[in-house]
């Protein structure tokens, strides 16, 4: 199941996780060679619907323009323990800056997107339409609410008018 994501609110949630995130710098930094090179996987560790994979590629060429991400399971798929969801092979100094985000971000939107399933599955032969709700997290809603989509489940946008 796709579902698309405003790339200037993925940009700028980015930007503001990794200065949120690194702050004045890593400190393992200095265990690696600036130009050191490292491989990495992304391995489920749980069953659940993946959500997330499109905003990790994104993190990773944010943080080092050359990785290259090789997505093996796509953001709406159903995984199993185990399973990889990406390689990446980039600068390691970048893949230290990208990891708390890129994990934490992708856990996340997983949860949603398994919970979601979940809820679809149960009436799916009813007569119903499961929609999320406005009761998100401040700055990452547009990220909660594609996690619900991949899901399964529907997404509402209220916009309200004040006539002062």
């Amino acid at each position: 199941m796709s579902a698309t994501i405003n790339q200037i609110e993925l940009q700028d949630f980015i930007a503001r996780g990794l200065r949120e995130d690194i702050g004045n710098g890593d400190h393992t930094f200095g265990l690696y060679s600036i130009g050191c090179k490292s491989k990495a996987i992304l391995k489920v560790k749980d069953v659940g619907v993946l959500a997330g994979v499109e905003v990790a590629k994104q993190i990773l060429l944010t943080v080092d323009p050359n990785a290259i991400v090789n997505i093996l399971i796509q953001d709406g798929t159903p995984v199993h323990v185990g399973d990889i969801a990406f390689e990446v092979e980039a600068n390691t100094h970048a893949l230290l800056k990208a990891e708390r985000l890129l994990l934490n971000t992708m856990q996340r939107m997983t949860g949603i997107a398994t919970l979601s399933n979940q809820y679809f599955f149960e009436v799916e032969d009813l007569p119903v339409t499961i929609l999320d709700t406005r009761k998100t997290t401040p700055n990452i809603r547009f990220l909660e609410k594609w996690a619900v989509r991949l899901g399964g489940c529907n997404t509402i946008e209220l916009v309200f008018t004040i006539d002062l």
